[in-house]
């Protein structure tokens, strides 16, 4: 008994410790808003004129859009543990992102504004962006919005900068959608968003480069960005939920991020499996020893 208690206790340790090494090496993205610096609040171009009503969405539908593609880029890192999350809409790349995990340089989530989308004012793509950080960084409705504003802001002061880009950021964060487009950033006319946007969001990296004011002066300080009041035009006030307004269709990209190759992980969960086994043995042994002992003794007592 001393013997099994002895295995079972060595068995819980190992475990624990395979359980530690799988948490700490996990790729769990975090949102940086501390890189959202700028000197002045931009002011955008937008669309001016009415709504059509088939043109019109309701809250929820804008929302949900940023939320299916955040939900995507979630469920692929800490489910399907994807080493590049990339979610595409329906139709394809009307909207879109990809997670980048960064190495020697900062990552970031990336919002690619497709050619057919027609979101055409700051108040509609605020929420598409905020319903993406609720789902893709697990945050509640208030602090989305408010990032979501302070984010489009910050990637309008950054638009186009690709030096900047390749400084701070990984170098697939600048490429990836170049399929599409080679712009970066977001433009402060929506005419030029179809087709020609990238919202960048960055991780958190402790890298004293990436750590910079993005601006040019170095004094500028970081700016919060009030919340719009949300009004009428675009969208209808009663929400209808509509589950098949917004498909997310997942495809798999063969770049590579994460710390733990896949032939490793298999021969971990073969070195646990294993070790599963010899303690299953070892019990049988010990039931068979105690067995035949207690057989012993029976037949010494008759």
């Amino acid at each position: 008994m001393k013997n099994i208690k002895k295995f079972v206790f060595m068995e819980l340790l190992c475990l624990i410790a395979f359980g530690i090494v799988f948490i700490g090496a996990s790729k769990e993205a975090d949102l940086d808003s501390d890189v959202f610096k700028f000197d002045d609040t931009p002011t955008y171009e937008e669309w001016k004129g009415t709504y059509s009503p088939e043109e019109i969405n309701t809250r929820i539908q804008i929302y949900d859009i940023g939320r299916r593609l955040g939900r995507g880029i979630s469920y692929q890192e800490r489910v399907e543990d994807d080493p590049f999350p990339f979610v595409k809409g329906n139709p394809a790349y009307k909207y879109s992102a990809a997670r980048i995990y960064g190495s020697e340089k900062r990552g970031a989530d990336v919002i690619y504004i497709g050619e057919t989308a027609s979101v055409d004012t700051i108040k509609c793509l605020r929420m598409i962006v905020s319903g993406y950080l609720q789902q893709a960084f697990s945050m509640d409705e208030e602090n989305a919005d408010k990032i979501a504003l302070t984010a489009i802001y910050w990637n309008t002061s950054v638009y186009g900068k690709k030096d900047f880009f390749n400084e701070v950021f990984d170098e697939r964060v600048l490429s990836v959608f170049d399929d599409r487009t080679k712009e970066i950033g977001l433009s402060s006319n929506f005419r030029d968003w179809p087709g020609k946007t990238k919202i960048v969001i960055p991780h958190q990296f402790a890298n004293p480069i990436a750590a910079a004011s993005t601006t040019e002066s170095e004094a500028a300080e970081e700016e919060s960005a009030p919340v719009e009041t949300v009004a009428t035009g675009g969208y209808a006030e009663e929400p209808k939920r509509n589950e098949d307004d917004f498909d997310v269709v997942t495809v798999k990209n063969p770049v590579k991020a994460n710390p733990i190759p896949l032939p490793m992980r298999i021969s971990i969960v073969f070195v646990i499996l294993a070790m599963i086994a010899a303690f299953i043995v070892l019990i049988i042994k010990n039931l068979d020893a105690v067995a035949t002992k207690k057989n012993e003794e029976e037949k010494k007592g008759a």
